[in-house]
């Protein structure tokens, strides 16, 4: 009878211990499954605060299974996770520490900025290599409709991984002990060779790592102190019709760096110091950003700035009321680069991200331009393509073209907002040379023949063209409708050094009118064989165009079209 007894207590101990057991691990799995939901919900909302605390949570409840694979990969996520946010908050530390004036200890915040990249780069290749051999992670991700973000974002990240470790590393040379940086503001609705008419300009100056003070000032102003004669380019002169150059017209050449010589001295002879380097910024990057801030106050002037009104608003406070030695135009853009500084100091995480992302396109695509005098800063920007140099790297393995058409706005009027340009080339193979002609096609679209202030400013345009190509390249005609030049209409140079020649001439394109140059030219082959290889460039503060190009053999013919939003290269094989 005791045996019975024994043997039926035993059975509903076991039992008793496995629904215990059960009951443990269904609650903990429970638990684990509810934090990880959570997780996810707050990541989507974009609460990344609450979402670390139910990471650190996961984290806690996995400690003591860590060593079981599938555990070991979900605190592989996890760990990665965290690693983001310690980086995205040391990030934002050392960003608000540079431009909100507090005390930076940029060192110190430079070295833990540097060492949270560290950990979160080992962390998220480590979790990527997991997640691409395991397809139930990629399923749990795409059922948790993050995994287009993630392989978005880790193509990124891994696009600018030595970019991002450069950064870091030339960020000393950048920001330490005493820098002053003159920013160019060029308008690219007047066209220039870098970018557009430089109206006004900043001067930002920096003391180990933070921003300390920031003066904006009318173009003019320097201007009007420069004494003496400087001969002006052919151009400038008969545009204008005076004999003189100034500071306003200085960034003529089309290569941005040896045009920063140029902007210097003339700063230079009108009592400004261009300090450790200029850097030249587009009307449309400052578009950009205020796409991503959203409107910004300006109660003293009684508006709102956005992207869309910025340009209107800007050029009427430049414009409006002027007479010599008037501060309105620098009053009102002081204003306005204290809010938009203001509003940057404060981005939250997303914004922080695509304002990153702003900066980076508008780099490549040259509407930010650089040119410093630390030579390992240089060397560095020089790198990453963001000087704006004129530049030809050829390929050995192909025959090798190079077209650059670069407008110039003489019109003394903002007519490029209503400028459409297109190109067109055909490369016919001749055996032992390339017979190339290329059509550019101009419309101008504005309605009226001059400004019509304060809401419209487009006009008649006067385009001083310039189109640099091969130095062997064999000029057989230029012709504007059909109709030729003459040899002294046409000016001409050559940039030996860059393996490059320059023909410069006036397109004059009345509003509502469209004109098309053709230039003709033979190029002797370098290879005997039929590839071809075609350099793009794009120029600063251009709106981008399409080129179609299409090469003719004797027995074929091959055709692309590409969008000249920033330097393109085209091979044919």
């Amino acid at each position: 009878m005791k045996l019975k007894i024994l043997k039926f207590s035993f059975a509903k101990f076991i039992t008793f211990l496995i629904i215990s057991v059960l009951f443990v691990f269904l609650t903990y799995f429970s638990f684990l499954i509810f934090y990880n939901y959570q997780f996810f919900q707050e990541l989507k909302k974009g609460n990344f605060n609450k979402a670390k605390t139910k990471s650190e949570q996961v984290l806690q409840m996995t400690g003591f299974v860590s060593k079981l694979p599938l555990f070991t990969y979900l605190r592989q996520g996890h760990q990665t996770f965290l690693s983001f946010f310690n980086l995205k908050q040391n990030g934002e530390i050392f960003f608000k520490n540079i431009f909100d004036g507090r005390d930076s200890h940029f060192s110190q915040n430079l070295v833990t900025l540097a060492n949270s990249y560290q950990q979160f780069e080992k962390d998220f290749n480590d979790f990527y290599k997991t997640t691409e051999n395991l397809t139930w992670a990629k399923t749990a991700l795409s059922k948790s409709g993050y995994l287009d973000k993630f392989e978005k974002y880790s193509n990124l990240f891994f696009q600018n991984q030595i970019l991002i470790k450069d950064l870091l590393t030339y960020a000393p040379d950048f920001l330490n002990d005493k820098k002053t940086y003159t920013v160019l503001f060029q308008n690219n609705m007047e066209l220039r060779a870098t970018g557009g008419f430089m109206g006004s300009y900043g001067q930002f100056y920096f003391t180990n790592g933070k921003l300390v003070s920031k003066n904006i000032q009318d173009i003019y102003v320097p201007d009007g102190q420069l004494d003496g004669f400087v001969n002006p380019p052919k151009a400038l002169s008969e545009a204008f019709k005076h004999g003189e150059w100034r500071l306003r017209d200085s960034n003529w050449d089309p290569d941005f760096a040896k045009a920063s010589e140029t902007i210097s001295w003339f700063f230079d002879k009108g009592g400004v110091k261009t300090g450790d380097g200029l850097i030249a910024v587009n009307l449309e990057v400052v578009e950009d950003i205020l796409n991503t801030l959203g409107q910004i106050e300006l109660p003293d002037y009684d508006t709102q700035i956005a992207a869309q009104n910025l340009y209107l608003i800007a050029q009427n406070e430049a414009e409006r009321d002027f007479f010599p030695g008037s501060t309105a135009k620098k009053d009102f853009l002081q204003t306005l680069t204290n809010q938009l500084f203001l509003s940057l100091s404060n981005l939250d995480n997303q914004k922080m991200i695509t304002f990153g992302q702003i900066l980076a396109r508008h780099l490549q695509q040259k509407n930010i331009q650089v040119n410093f005098t630390n030579p390992k800063l240089q060397a560095f920007a020089n790198q990453n393509h963001w000087t704006g140099t004129i530049n030809w790297e050829q390929n050995k393995e192909f025959n090798n073209d190079y077209f650059f058409p670069v407008d110039t706005n003489l019109s003394a009027n903002k007519a490029n907002c209503c400028i459409v340009k297109e190109v067109s080339q055909v490369i016919e193979d001749k055996g032992d040379y390339f017979a190339i002609k290329t059509l550019i096609k101009y419309e101008n679209n504005s309605p009226v023949a001059d400004p019509k202030p304060p809401k419209y400013w487009g006009g008649d345009y006067k385009n001083y063209l310039r189109i640099l190509l091969p130095l062997e390249a064999n000029i057989k005609n230029v012709l504007i409708d059909e109709e030729s030049f003459t040899v002294n209409q046409v000016d001409k140079r050559e940039l030996t050094t860059e393996g490059l020649k320059e023909i410069g001439f006036f397109l004059d394109l009345e509003h509502l009118q469209t004109k098309t140059v053709e230039v003709q030219y033979v190029l002797k082959k370098q290879l005997d064989n039929e590839t071809y290889q075609l350099f793009l460039p794009k120029q600063s503060g251009q709106k981008p165009y399409y080129t179609s190009v299409e090469l003719l053999t004797s027995n074929s013919s091959q055709k692309t079209k590409k969008l000249i939003d920033q330097d393109q290269m085209i091979q044919f094989k």
